[in-house]
């Protein structure tokens, strides 16, 4: 096996199929921080007669490196000048790694230095931009002959045995397959899955299911009881229907749905709904989580790859991560384009320091996008390279460099990703705006950070205050936090919460008549051993012990 497989964790399903069929397609991963350039690459070159399955994109390197962690990616076109970390940098770490990936690097810098790095990288090909189309096909074309010789020769079947006996597993393998956008994919899994007695027909639904909301603590659920706990619930709702619901994971928190039926049960619009709806709130009421579900019924066996891609495009589009149920075929319509009036005199309010008024124009931005219909994936990212541009600018008018705006890895990583989501996106206006404030006012910006770190404990004392709650409240960084707490304080942030809350308890203790066990839950324990523990340690007697003292009882 190449040496690659060790950083690519592959799902069951993904495993599943690749000891039946051997991997004769591959991926193609590209990056470039230019949107235009990889669209065109993307749908410019022929990726179908080059034997390649999936295209991924990345605008920057850190967002290569998840693709490249995650999926299996087989040949990487990669641009070379890109902000924060260069191509030629992101190649290193591959080779760092052990990434087997054969790199083409398109670029416009025509730059000996920059060639000769490359080729010392072990890269596959160097080509000038603007290029033909044909020109990357032929480059593409040599690194796909090339694997698969090397394919050949290090081919085996160490999973040969891995599928016996494994129905569950190879179903969710066929589903996978099922709802892969692959041509030959898609009907190789309907012919296995008849084979397996199920039918994929005309008015077969297929469903995609995005938790967009976790309740707490169901994010760190163990992934399997969570899938079972779905699909156990999808089979009990679909049951009277003599309807199937089969369900496969495709990544955390997104699922994919199979449902059909072997006789001649019908299951119409109204009843689909009215089950997904029962689903969706029972979910609500007692996990606390928020479902966003896409739907749609088959026309015919040769509409899957059409009615998957506008799933797959409705999840994407939902960027403000609404909870609902979508017929996607009652809803479709054409992705509208905003007009790019983003950021309009920001770089001046951010060097006259209106911090705030740029917060509310993002907001407003982001609103207004909402309203008129026009708040998709597509327009989100647009606002979202207005903004970094913005930073770029402000940054070199202020004379500071990125990594004084972003000094954490953790951070800089969030910050690369932030147009996914329309939230991302105004943490990451929020960030800025809050940090620049920090930077250019060091002393008095620290001790208005920490009244609004003393306001947030208080007003939340009944909560059990987390560091990353306070973060995410007064939009820093939490490992700052720490750092800036212990500094004017003297204690830690931990020290301090559990100090404020011990004192709120003993005044609580010795003045009122509360039940102990009410007054813990006032100060954010659910756990009464917690909490006396922790009273006994600050003040030096049990809450008990101190009420006695007091003469106080309870009613």
């Amino acid at each position: 096996m190449r040496k690659k497989q060790q950083y690519y964790t592959a799902t069951r399903t993904e495993l599943a199929w690749r000891c039946i069929y051997p991997m004769e397609k591959m991926n193609v991963l590209i990056v470039d921080d230019q949107i235009n350039v990889v669209s065109g690459v993307m749908f410019g070159v022929h990726w179908d007669r080059l034997g390649i399955s999936q295209v991924y994109k990345a605008y920057n390197a850190y967002e290569a490196k998840q693709v490249l962690l995650e999926k299996q990616v087989d040949i990487m076109l990669c641009d070379i000048e890109m902000p924060v970390e260069n191509g030629l940098s992101l190649l290193a770490w591959c080779r760092k790694q052990e990434m087997d990936v054969e790199t083409i690097f398109l670029t416009a810098h025509a730059d000996f230095l920059y060639a000769k790095e490359a080729v010392a990288l072990g890269s596959f090909d160097y080509i000038l931009q603007p290029a033909r189309y044909e020109e990357i096909e032929d480059a593409v074309g040599r690194a796909v002959e090339k694997i698969r010789m090397k394919q050949r020769v290090n081919e085996d079947s160490r999973y040969g045995q891995l599928l016996k006996n494994k129905k569950g597993f190879v179903l969710g393998a066929m589903l996978a397959d099922l709802f892969s956008e692959e041509k030959d994919d898609v009907e190789i899994a309907m012919r296995n899955l008849g084979e397996m007695g199920i039918r994929v027909a005309e008015n077969s639904r297929l469903c995609l299911m995005d938790v967009v909301r976790w309740g707490k603590g169901l994010e760190n659920w163990d992934q399997t009881l969570l899938y079972d706990t779905i699909s156990n619930v999808l089979e009990e709702l679909f049951y009277p229907y003599a309807w199937k619901a089969l369900l496969c994971q495709q990544e955390k928190g997104i699922y994919y749905v199979l449902l059909c039926t072997d006789s001649a049960a019908e299951l119409n619009e109204e009843s689909m709904y009215h089950q997904m709806e029962r689903f969706q709130i029972m979910f609500q009421k007692f996990f606390d989580c928020g479902f966003a579900i896409y739907y749609g019924a088959l026309e015919n066996r040769q509409a899957v790859r059409e009615l998957v891609r506008a799933l797959k495009k409705a999840d994407q589009n939902n960027v403000g991560r609404k909870e609902g149920i979508y017929n996607v075929q009652e809803s479709k319509q054409k992705e509208r384009e905003a007009e790019e009036h983003y950021c309009g005199n920001w770089v001046q309010l951010l060097e006259n320091e209106l911090y705030d008024t740029v917060v509310k124009d993002a907001s407003d931005t982001l609103q207004r996008l909402a309203a008129e219909d026009q708040l998709n994936s597509k327009n989100l990212m647009r606002f979202y390279q207005k903004i970094m541009g913005v930073i770029y600018l402000v940054l070199q008018k202020l004379n500071m460099d990125m990594e004084q705006l972003f000094p954490e890895e953790e951070t800089m990583q969030r910050v690369m990703s932030a147009y996914t989501y329309t939230e991302d996106t105004l943490w990451l206006v929020k960030y800025v705006t809050a940090r620049l404030h920090e930077l250019r006012n060091t002393e008095s910006g620290k001790e208005t950070q920490i009244d609004e770190i003393f306001q947030y404990i208080r007003s939340h004392m009944d909560e059990d205050i987390k560091r990353d709650d306070i973060a995410d409240a007064v939009h820093l960084n939490a490992n700052y936090i720490s750092a800036l707490f212990k500094n004017k304080t003297g204690m830690s942030l931990k020290e301090y919460i559990i100090s404020e809350k011990m004192t709120l308890a003993r005044n609580m203790v010795r003045e009122t008549a509360l039940p102990i066990s009410v007054i813990a839950m006032k100060v954010g324990y659910t756990n009464f051993s917690h909490f006396s523990q922790s009273y006994k340690k600050i003040n030096g007697v049990s809450p008990t012990e101190d009420r006695e003292e007091t003469g106080h009882t309870t009613e």
